[in-house]
């Protein structure tokens, strides 16, 4: 089941990032949606500069998708 449809389904909202978008810009609405789950590709992650990365201590769960990702 792909996660947009499991999260409607559990009733969550979800907050879609646009993947063309540049490091700030992601932080910038991470910090706004304050996510408690995070779904997220290597790729958007390695966009994140380690101090953002830092400041998503709300959130509880960080599922990564991608070559080496264990």
């Amino acid at each position: 089941m792909e996660p947009y449809s499991a999260a409607e389904i559990g009733g969550c909202t979800t907050v879609p990032i646009n993947y063309r978008l540049a490091g700030p810009e992601i932080a910038y609405i991470l910090g706004d949606s304050q996510p408690k789950v995070l779904i997220v590709e290597h790729e958007l992650l390695a966009r994140l500069d380690e101090q953002t990365l830092r400041r998503l201590d709300h959130v509880v769960t960080l599922v990564a998708d991608g070559p080496g990702v264990s």
